[in-house]
């Protein structure tokens, strides 16, 4: 059989195709490997401001549910107290609850709960309730300097990573036992950092398939014009599903579906490399080398994508 036979080519391209897809598993197995609960979680961050820097407060999130994942309301039994840094060592004691009773004797109008959870805040703060965050909620503050409360609205949680801002300034929580009514504004914003980490994705993957393109003797520029405008609506398309599920669902399922379309990705462009690059050509072009060339660029770019995805959450952490 002669060497260079389009039979011996075929078969060299299917090892090198198969030898990819596992270097592209074990990359991907690597980067995230499978527990029962591992990851980032989703969280919901409330960031409080106009608060003099001596201040000393506390935040808390009050649920919709009187029970959320293992948190849960207070009813009177010792053995569903939740946070015990309040209790005395000796045993549970009502009278001893400290800021820890003050939540729980708080009477919400429309029946949300206190879930044993909150944090002591001083000045401009946040506080995250970062696993298993109520989805509909309001933002409970006590002063106990004053003895007095502001809680927001309802809200509800809107991505998975949800940001509430609440501007205290002008305010009145000073006034003795009051209970002050605030919008706790949600900060729906995309991240220009993760459209930044998605540009230069694109620019990168472009440039490389491009370089990759020239290597395998598709230097004619109605080729190059061809390769790039496919690969550029590809990465679009691509990397504006990675953003929605960055946005709503976190890094972890964004990047698994980031793999999973890539594969998709993979597919399109040889079908659309081997069926239409040989009109842009003034030379035939072989199928075998365009679907070869369309496992190669997208692997080599897959993997600098995944480099980039993975020191972007590194950056941003």
């Amino acid at each position: 059989m002669n060497p260079k036979s389009p039979l011996r080519i075929k078969a060299r391209s299917t090892r090198l195709a198969i030898a990819l897809f596992f270097v592209l598993a074990t990359l991907i197995s690597v980067a995230f490997p499978v527990s029962a609960d591992v990851g980032p979680k989703e969280y919901t961050l409330v960031s409080v401001k106009g608060v003099p820097d001596d201040t000393v407060y506390y935040g808390t999130l009050l649920s919709d549910l009187p029970h959320q994942a293992f948190y849960e309301v207070f009813t009177g039994d010792p053995r569903l107290k939740y946070n015990w840094e309040d209790i005395d060592s000796e045993g549970f004691d009502l009278n001893n609850g400290g800021i820890w009773l003050t939540f729980v004797e708080f009477e919400d109008p429309d029946g949300y709960y206190y879930l044993q959870q909150h944090w002591e805040l001083k000045g401009n703060d946040t506080f995250t309730w970062g696993y298993y965050p109520p989805d509909s909620f309001k933002v409970l503050l006590y002063f106990p300097e004053y003895d007095s409360f502001v809680i927001s609205q309802i809200e509800e949680r809107y991505a998975f990573d949800s940001i509430f801002m609440i501007d205290l300034e002008g305010v009145d929580y000073q006034t003795p036992g009051t209970t002050t009514i605030i919008r706790a504004v949600p900060d729906k914003e995309i991240n220009v950092m993760w459209v930044l980490d998605v540009a230069v994705r694109i620019v990168l993957t472009l440039g490389i398939e491009l370089l990759i393109a020239l290597g395998f003797g598709f230097r004619e520029k109605s080729q190059l014009k061809f390769i790039g405008t496919v690969n550029l609506i590809t990465q679009i398309l691509m990397n504006v599903v990675f953003l929605y599920f960055r946005f709503t669902e976190g890094i972890v399922a964004s990047t698994v579906m980031y793999f999973l379309i890539e594969f998709i990705v993979l597919f399109v462009e040889a079908v659309l490399y081997v069926l239409l690059l040989k009109r842009f050509s003034k030379k035939p072009v072989s199928r075998v080398l365009a679907v070869v060339y369309a496992f190669v660029a997208n692997g080599v770019s897959f993997v600098v994508g995944l480099v980039s995805v993975l020191s972007f959450q590194a950056l941003v952490l």
